[in-house]
């Protein structure tokens, strides 16, 4: 299971769910996708717009994270997760 972290709009307040995802590592393809996971979720909790994003895996271990997922090319991967990928 994949935690996906996220904030609606200028709030500090964290929304997160679980789900069976895996980020593909490629910036484009991730973006989109989580967009979409998150743009479902947000329409479910308020009218405000998804902001800040964080992607953990069933450890806890941080994966990926976005400072604004509405605004490409924010996505990125933490450089000690790039070792742990190759394992």
């Amino acid at each position: 299971m994949t935690k996906i972290r996220f904030t609606l709009g200028d709030s500090a307040i964290w929304h997160e769910f679980e789900m069976d995802y895996h980020l593909t590592g490629e910036v484009f393809r991730d973006e989109q996708d989580l967009s979409y996971i998150i743009k479902k979720e947000q329409d479910r909790c308020s009218s405000f717009r998804a902001r800040k994003v964080e992607i953990h895996d069933n450890k806890g271990v941080l994966l990926a994270r976005s400072s604004d997922i509405l605004d490409w090319n924010k996505l990125e991967y933490p450089t000690n997760n790039k070792k742990n990928e190759a394992d």
